[in-house]
């Protein structure tokens, strides 16, 4: 079976690549990454793009097809093959491995498979999952397709016949929006933040966790990413020269593939660069991890990343990769109280973090409306749309203003709600409580 790993070049280059059981690498997939990927994407987005192609390898192990050997053959797949291959993409990857492999069981008998029509249905991707796992499909059989055949006689025929295909199999993609819909209100209220933040506070009695050096780190990391609103990579990403002690500011930077981090799956930042101001309580806990916590863990000092692995092993003093931090600091937290936390995920940090730069928009406004000569004495002025815009770009390093918007429609919302409740409101006042029978 391939599994997907990562490479880590000399140069501090991170190359994903699809390998089997003997750690041979596939050759078409190689090709692929290589000539058409590896000089426009990053590793991230080729590593994604290699887990949809897998889910294709699925579909050829489930139907028992090798469609590169039919390529070589001439043969390309007819439209049941794409109509097959569409209703494959729309399924969950492991709940599609979880059937074949009842189904390759040895000789024992299964109800589920005598009687299919009692099957439950299988769990479905989104629908923007769905359409992008088609396209990384379609592009690589595309590019599959034209390098067996390049060499036959009839090769301008087939190039068109592959086109048909490739365009057959696009075709099968649903219109969806650009964004989920739950991505508006991933973010559970802000209450339940603040609450999990006195939770995982390296005093209360009872953090999750019970050393109290990595109670101070993993405190540490939460209170980063609800001030900051920075995504867990860039906050993995963090070195010690990023932090300006002077002017109590934090920089996030871009450091793709750089040399001095050994992680396979390099922690990065994926949007523009930035510089956040933090306040002086959080910079000097910033600054008390690194003298008297981290400096004391042996190889810690070898690597200028903040957050380091405190457990005793073969990674201690490493720095902390995405799949620690997500099962072992994260999830460790919220599923000491599943009922309160369950819904809090990394990126559910960053809509907290818009969510409360539109509360405190608001505040700063209705402040000075009401008072508007001592908003002047404090040095205070009304926030406009376009400033708050602005601000939130900078604070998110956005390029472009339509995520601006996305990540306030929460805000938006909410303001829409209490609008409508206010005029339901006054509609009630003002109808007739009932009908007097006597004056008709």
């Amino acid at each position: 079976m391939s599994k997907l790993t990562h490479l880590l070049f000399q140069s501090g280059e991170r190359y994903p690549a699809l390998i089997d059981d003997d750690g041979i690498p596939d050759f078409w997939v190689t090709l692929y990454v290589t000539v058409q990927l590896r000089t426009s994407h990053t590793a991230n987005a080729i590593e994604n793009i290699i887990r949809n192609i897998m889910h294709f390898k699925l579909w050829e192990e489930v139907e028992q097809r090798d469609i590169i050997w039919e390529l070589i053959n001439g043969q390309l797949p007819d439209n049941d093959d794409v109509y097959s291959l569409r209703d494959h993409c729309l399924v969950q990857t492991k709940s599609v491995r979880r059937m074949h492999r009842l189904k390759s069981d040895g000789n024992v008998a299964r109800l589920e498979q005598l009687f299919p029509a009692g099957r439950k249905t299988l769990p479905r991707v989104s629908k923007t999952h769905y359409a992008i796992r088609l396209t990384h499909i379609a592009d690589f059989l595309k590019f599959t397709a034209r390098c067996v055949m390049r060499r036959r006689s009839d090769y301008a025929q087939k190039c068109q016949e592959i086109d048909r295909f490739i365009e057959l199999i696009k075709a099968q993609r649903k219109k969806v929006s650009k964004h989920k819909s739950r991505a508006n209100f991933e973010a559970p209220p802000i209450e339940i933040f603040e609450s999990f933040m006195e939770f995982v506070n390296e005093k209360n009695p009872d953090n999750p966790f019970k050393n109290p050096g990595i109670r101070f780190r993993n405190s540490l990391i939460f209170e980063l990413l609800y001030a900051t609103g920075c995504r867990s990579g860039e906050l993995l990403g963090l070195r010690i020269d990023d932090i300006d002690f002077i002017n109590n500011r934090i920089s996030i930077v871009r450091r793709h593939d750089t040399v001095d981090d050994w992680r396979a799956r390099q922690p990065v930042a994926k949007t523009l660069e930035r510089s956040i101001f933090i306040e002086n309580n959080l910079l000097r806990r910033l600054r008390s991890y690194i003298l008297d916590v981290r400096s004391k863990i042996p190889f810690a000092t070898k690597h200028p990343y903040i957050f380091v692995t405190h457990k005793k092993g073969k990674y201690q003093g490493h720095p902390i990769s995405n799949s620690n931090f997500k099962d072992r600091i994260l999830r460790a937290a919220t599923m000491k109280r599943p009922e309160l936390y369950q819904g809090i995920t990394r990126h559910g940090f960053r809509h907290n973090f818009n969510y409360k730069i539109s509360v405190r928009t608001d505040a700063n406004n209705e402040a000075v409306a009401r008072n508007k000569e001592q908003a002047i004495a404090e040095g205070r002025s009304l926030i406009t749309e376009s400033q708050e815009i602005k601000s939130r770009m900078e604070l998110n390093g956005w390029a472009s203003e339509n995520s601006a918007h996305i990540y306030n429609r929460r805000h938006i919302r909410e303001k829409a709600d209490l609008l409508m409740r206010s005029d339901m409101e006054l509609q009630s006042n003002l109808t007739p409580k009932g009908i007097d029978n006597e004056s008709e």
